[in-house]
């Protein structure tokens, strides 16, 4: 029964370590490395999900003045919108990040309960990193095509 008892104790003790902050497995904060006790104070400070969730409505007003401005001038490459999209891009990424520092494995576990959302916002923070650097490589594709045709190479 001892050995029982104490492969128990261990077990908990394992689990307790892939569950994040925001789980009811009780942690003490000092078997944590200090990144990511950090990352568990800012992700559980009560006004973390209250800054993401402004931000996301800020990022979807970004959105829809940006489709505004091209329907309007057929202005598809703007330095502003494209300074504005970059910065909620680091903003998305530094959150993700925080998150899976926070939770470690548990971030990606099927036993975590917010796995369909940790998917998604992986999802669309990869989505937004690729669109990014898509569109720059075409604004540099444009520029060579302008310059050599400018030059009056073919």
């Amino acid at each position: 029964m001892d050995d029982e008892d104490n492969h128990e104790n261990r077990l908990v003790k394992t689990l307790s370590l892939l569950a994040p902050a925001h789980s009811t497995c009780a942690l003490p904060v000092e078997v944590l490395s200090p990144p990511r006790r950090l990352a568990r104070k800012i992700i559980g400070h009560p006004r973390f999900e209250a800054v993401v969730s402004l931000v996301m409505v800020l990022c979807g007003f970004q959105i829809g003045m940006e489709a505004e401005h091209v329907m309007v001038t057929g202005e598809q490459d703007n330095q502003y919108f494209a300074a504005i999209g970059m910065t909620f891009n680091i903003v998305f990424t530094v959150e993700l990040l925080l998150r899976i520092c926070s939770d470690g494995w548990f971030y990606i576990s099927w036993n975590n309960p917010s796995i369909g959302w940790n998917l998604l916002d992986f999802v669309l923070v990869i989505t937004s990193w690729l669109t990014q650097v898509i569109e720059v490589l075409a604004s540099h594709q444009q520029q060579s095509s302008r310059q050599s045709s400018d030059s009056g190479e073919i």
